[in-house]
């Protein structure tokens, strides 16, 4: 699944104790180049969230203002709650492969079904040129559901 048009899928596991959320990419090179992008922003800094990264793995401690982690199957397995919409915005902006829910401005999941073409793209590993009838999106190329 490393092909450059292919398809892909971003694992990702919550821990509790301590409060952290990791992200597994499909190679090493697409989580150096996500931790460099995070790293030095700073909202990354104001909220503290002491980002790592580790092999294909890129972990960040998750923030107090996230007060529910909420199971969904049409959000890539779940959607994390901000209490706060500016928190929100900024993780949004800041950690790239985010999106909102449908008509939440609090509500944020992983897009976790995700062409390869689209995550280098993101990333900014490619030129903004995508590859003949690819979009950016799901790696199936179906409209992403955000109504979770």
């Amino acid at each position: 699944m490393s092909s450059n048009n292919g398809c892909g899928y971003l694992g990702v596991s919550v821990h509790f104790e301590p409060r952290k959320l990791t992200i597994a990419f499909q190679n090493e090179f697409q989580a150096i180049k996500s931790y460099t992008l995070v790293k030095d922003r700073s909202f990354t800094k104001d909220m503290n969230l002491d980002p790592s990264q580790h092999r294909r793995y890129v972990s960040l401690r998750l923030p107090s203002r996230v007060t529910d982690i909420v199971a969904s199957t049409a959000c890539g397995g779940f959607y994390l709650h901000f209490c706060d919409v500016d928190v929100a915005k900024g993780w949004h902006k800041t950690l790239l492969l985010w999106k909102f829910v449908d008509g939440s401005s609090t509500d944020l999941y992983l897009a976790r079904d995700i062409s390869q073409w689209y995550l280098r793209h993101i990333l900014g590993m490619e030129p903004d040129v995508p590859p003949p009838n690819m979009v950016p999106g799901k790696a199936d190329d179906s409209k992403t559901n955000t109504n979770c």
